[in-house]
């Protein structure tokens, strides 16, 4: 249920390091770029995010789709998740610009270059180093734009944390615990990312019976799905820009000891109910809340700049994306 930001790389990361981070970080060469709209991207890094979209979708749909009826709908999606991986991408190094980050950062080529050289100890030496690289299809100027979008995000972080001295205090991070904007909530959870309708028709028979009178939580430990919430009486803590987006418009719109209708969401079929929060809770967790409070702050601004690029990118209308290998 906890929603988090998906780095493009970490795929990547498992494997090995871009061997090209040996360059100086002052040395530059011209690389070729893909437009998207109003953006360009690195045409290396526009074709892995092409090919990983395509290896998403067929997932999904099985390999022979492109030659099924639904071929033209299914390109469609693919289209569109490609320009949201592009996104993505595009996002980091965007807000790395608003706190003066570039690319060609020390510290990320630093840290890279520590990372390689760990990575071919690891696999026994510079053959299987460049091996590894083959194997994904990668040149090495493609996978050192990956791995240094990857290690913006850690620079972008720490910089939107430390923005203002507010969010290192102490009393005013009391404060948010305490107001309206952390709550408490407990989930019944019908099914998963794949229900259906009987999932939602034995959903909405939970939630009669919840109307009637039976007990929330007893109900919860007959049916519930959510193998969280059995480990975990006191239920969800939780603020805004954590979570599942129905879930939190769910959970907010809420008072306390109300119970929500029943929510479609990324896990299944959800029904909440709030409760009190407990303030043993918040002083026994204090310090594991205020680092998700820090990753509703890097969220909330990756989210706003995410919609804002999306917004402007599109395909370049020559480029057929199933052709790509």
């Amino acid at each position: 249920m906890k929603k988090k930001t998906v780095r493009l790389s970490a795929l990547l990361l498992s494997l090995v390091i871009c061997a090209s981070l040996l360059v100086s970080c002052g040395e530059s060469k011209e690389k070729a770029s893909t437009s998207l709209g109003e953006y360009e991207l690195p045409a290396g890094v526009f074709r892995y995010i092409v090919i990983n979209a395509r290896l998403d979708t067929e997932a999904v749909y099985g390999e022979n789709v492109w030659e099924s009826e639904s071929k033209d709908k299914v390109k469609a999606e693919l289209e569109e998740t490609v320009l949201s991986y592009a996104a993505n991408f595009l996002t980091v190094y965007s807000l790395g610009e608003d706190y003066g980050f570039k690319p060609d950062n020390k510290e990320l080529a630093y840290e890279a270059e520590d990372a390689r050289e760990n990575m071919i100890n690891e696999l026994g030496g510079e053959e299987e180093f460049l091996a590894g690289l083959e194997a994904e299809g990668l040149d090495e100027d493609t996978f050192r734009e990956l791995t240094v979008n990857d290690g913006m995000i850690d620079l972008v972080f720490t910089a939107i944390v430390k923005s203002d001295e507010k969010y290192s205090d102490e009393a005013y991070l009391r404060s948010l615990f305490e107001g309206d904007g952390f709550i408490r909530v407990k989930q019944i959870l019908i099914g998963d990312e794949n229900a259906d309708e009987d999932d939602l028709e034995r959903a909405e028979e939970i939630l009669a019976r919840i109307r009637n009178g039976e007990d929330f939580d007893e109900i919860s430990k007959e049916y519930n799905n959510d193998l969280f919430m059995f480990a975990n009486e006191d239920g969800y803590y939780i603020m805004r820009g954590t979570r599942d987006r129905a879930f939190e418009e769910a959970a907010f719109a809420l008072g306390i000891d109300e119970v929500s209708e029943v929510v479609k969401t990324d896990s299944g079929y959800s029904i909440l109910k709030r409760y009190e929060k407990d303030p043993d809770y918040i002083e026994a967790h204090f310090d594991e809340l205020t680092d998700e409070f820090y990753e509703t702050l890097y969220t909330e601004a990756y989210e706003a700049r995410y919609a804002e690029i999306l917004g402007k990118l599109a395909l370049p209308e020559d480029t057929d994306i199933l052709a790509m290998e």
